[in-house]
């Protein structure tokens, strides 16, 4: 807070950095719930994968890739 940063938490660990499968990740993604943050890598190749699957399946639901409010630390829908 010093520095005027703000601190962002995930609420869903997808474990890719663990070697998760594709389909692991695309399962950790459909626990996210409106305004949860996934932790995601983009150096692992099932992540990378998986991205168009979690895009559709936060599209059937309802939800989409957000951006991260700076008052707030959470995700927010894109203006």
């Amino acid at each position: 807070a010093r520095y005027g940063l703000t601190e962002v938490l995930w609420q869903v660990d997808s474990q890719d950095w663990n070697g998760a499968s594709t389909d692991a990740i695309v399962q950790a993604a459909g626990r996210l719930t409106n305004g949860q943050i996934i932790l995601m890598h983009d150096w692992p190749a099932n992540t990378v994968a998986a991205v168009p699957r979690i895009a559709q399946g936060l599209a059937a639901r309802g939800l989409c890739a957000g951006m991260l409010s700076p008052q707030t630390g959470r995700a927010v829908a894109p203006a």
